[in-house]
């Protein structure tokens, strides 16, 4: 299952529907002191971002819609 760190900006949503359209499971972070500390463990300075079950950290909203068409 994909994790998805979203703070409900435009783009986070319009992610969230592009996962949903294509029947992605995902569960969502929204708790802004996680995503601060995974963002900066992980040098990461943008939202949304994800982390698949495989552990790839995807850092853009285009990497997350490209992993939701593999």
């Amino acid at each position: 299952m994909l994790k998805l760190y979203s703070t409900g900006c435009p783009t986070c949503k319009a992610v969230k529907k592009f996962l949903e359209d294509k029947n992605i499971k995902y569960e969502e972070i929204t708790d802004k002191d996680e995503i601060f500390a995974i963002a900066d463990k992980l040098q990461i300075d943008n939202v949304p971002f994800a982390i698949t079950s495989d552990g790839d950290i995807l850092v853009s909203s285009l990497e997350i819609m490209e992993y939701a068409n593999m």
